[in-house]
């Protein structure tokens, strides 16, 4: 909770910063983490975020199921590589959501960090 209180106080300095710095030094700044445009409350979401997301796939690998929004980002995010065929002995209603999710997605499929801004997104808008 402190984490997320902060990530959104109002900083005046940063603001002032910002509003005074061009865009390409600001994101060379908050790429070597100094301040005042680096969020510390970032990093701790991301980090929270990346473990979540890691310990799914693991559980996902172990034949665990999971019906939540994490999961359904994590299987938009698949490459086509990654997604797996359905194997013959599939019911029908598994090759019905297969191809719904197919028709819905197309060959688009989120990046890894297009599932990690969604999950923070979703996380900090709780």
């Amino acid at each position: 909770m402190t984490a997320a209180k902060n990530f959104f106080d109002f900083r005046l300095g940063r603001f002032i910063f910002m509003s005074l710095v061009p865009r390409f030094i600001q994101r060379i700044l908050v790429d070597r983490k100094i301040k005042p445009l680096f969020i510390e409350e970032y990093d701790f979401f991301e980090s929270v975020c990346r473990h979540m997301i890691a310990k799914r796939r693991r559980e996902v690998a172990a034949g665990i199921k999971h019906h939540d929004m994490l999961q359904l980002l994590l299987n938009a995010g698949k490459s086509a590589e990654e997604k797996k065929e359905l194997s013959e002995d599939a019911t029908e209603e598994e090759k019905a959501q297969a191809a719904e999710f197919k028709n819905i997605i197309g060959s688009k499929y989120l990046t890894e960090e297009e599932v990690m801004a969604q999950a923070m997104v979703f996380f900090l808008a709780g």
